[in-house]
């Protein structure tokens, strides 16, 4: 996707998140403009959750559209792991693989 499709939300995104239940095996994979809004994110999930949710890993890009299209990436990476039919939330045994994709910055393990 170039940059001239994308949102202004998408376009302006600076924060690639991973977000976990703490103790459980569901992660989620989003993006945030900046770390209060990620701040705001991390409520909102909480909000009739009963689990108590945490972020465990951010990535700060600086390019616009990067860090959409590293969650992009990544999502259809892990697609196989993806609670429901859509969706960013997946069922992992850990978050090292997932982590460690977008640290590669997206390159297959």
């Amino acid at each position: 996707m170039d940059t001239e499709t994308m949102t202004r939300i998408e376009l302006q995104a600076r924060i690639v998140y991973v977000i976990s239940e703490v103790g459980g095996r569901m992660y989620k994979v989003g993006i945030s403009k900046n770390f209060n809004s990620l701040g705001r994110r991390l409520q909102n999930l909480q909000t009739g959750n009963p689990r108590q949710l945490s972020i465990i890993h951010t990535f700060e890009y600086q390019a616009d559209g990067e860090a959409y299209k590293i969650e992009q990436e990544t999502i259809k990476a892990f697609s196989f792991y993806q609670l429901g039919v859509t969706g960013d939330w997946f069922e992992l045994e850990g978050s090292n693989s997932l982590v460690q994709f977008i640290t590669n910055g997206t390159k297959p393990l």
